[in-house]
């Protein structure tokens, strides 16, 4: 589930990110400018309630431990900041008795950006603690005929971001179809030895094991007769 989040998260932030390129074109009009900024505006907000997705436990999946806390929110008495209010933490999973692999990203590795600013300050751009403060500084700019290009470089952090995420959470998906593959093995052969101790017919395996025991006493008493001719007592 988190993979299609970030898929989706993904797609919104490249069509942001391409918005943002034709923003900084010179020939751009005041208008235009400002349709483009409506536009990242909407976008922004789609991206937010990926962000604050739940999962099929009713769970935010980008809060940590704080699962029943939503995540990201637009702080009322700060114009452009966004808060974060979930923890850093993530839950660990047992796939096999010496291998674990974690549940989930917390927002803050997902959707942040690396320099944090001071949530008493409206963020300006190369001090943006989350993308979609990044994305709301630039369309602030944009509307006002006045866009920064390091705006844009704090979005493409943060699709750098999101990118490297999907990355990893991919690799647990595929730690996790090889657990899945050897745990299969391993229930099988249990299953095999388990049936062969229960479906075991007593009667037969008695008399096997008579018959072993009789040729097993055979060869000792051969073995014995053998050592008592001439040649062995030289030996």
């Amino acid at each position: 589930m988190e993979d299609g989040v970030l898929q989706g998260a993904t797609e919104i932030l490249q069509r942001i990110h391409e918005l943002g390129i034709q923003g900084l074109s010179g020939t751009n009009s005041t208008n235009a400018r400002i349709a483009t900024a409506t536009e990242m505006d909407e976008l922004n907000k789609q991206l937010m309630g990926l962000a604050n997705t739940k999962n099929s436990n009713g769970e935010y999946m980008f809060s940590g431990f704080k699962s029943t806390t939503l995540p990201f929110s637009k702080d009322a008495t700060n114009p452009g900041a966004y808060g974060y209010a979930g923890d850093t933490n993530s839950r660990p999973i047992q796939i096999d008795a010496a291998r674990q692999v974690t549940d989930g990203d917390p927002g803050s590795s997902v959707f942040g950006i690396p320099t944090g600013s001071s949530p008493a300050i409206v963020p300006s751009p190369g001090s943006i603690s989350n993308v979609f403060e990044a994305i709301d500084k630039f369309t602030t700019d944009l509307k006002a005929n006045t866009p920064n290009s390091a705006s844009l470089d704090d979005i493409s952090k943060a699709l750098d971001k999101v990118t490297l995420t999907r990355s990893s959470v991919g690799a647990r998906l595929n730690a996790l179809d090889n657990q899945e593959s050897i745990n299969s093995d391993a229930n099988l052969n249990t299953k095999t030895a388990l049936s062969a101790a229960e479906d075991l017919d007593y009667a037969e395996a008695i008399s096997r094991f008579s018959q072993q025991t009789a040729s097993l006493q055979a060869a000792q008493q051969t073995f014995t007769q053998v050592k008592k001719l001439s040649l062995f007592n030289y030996l």
